[in-house]
């Protein structure tokens, strides 16, 4: 929503003649690197997991080929993370 905001306030003041649209565009990129600038400073780094959270059990192949085991083995675990 914010952004429609913005885009109706440049063009209406490229319609009533306040504004040239570069000046317009040059306002938005201008707003864009200082916005850009402040969340990298202020906001910290995401907290990342070591072992990925997956919401789902992992095929088969996958299993084998992260874990290093027989697909058979693979295929049996996935069945039985499955049932």
């Amino acid at each position: 929503m914010p952004w429609v905001v913005v885009a109706l306030n440049g063009l209406a003041r490229m319609y009533v003649g306040a504004h040239n649209p570069l000046d317009v565009l040059g306002g938005f990129g201008l707003g864009l690197l200082i916005a850009g600038l402040v969340n990298a400073v202020l906001l910290p780094a995401p907290v990342r997991s070591a072992r990925p959270h997956h919401h789902r059990a992992a095929w088969p192949s996958t299993i084998a080929r992260v874990e290093r085991v027989p697909r058979a083995q693979a295929a049996a675990e996935w069945l039985k993370l499955k049932g």
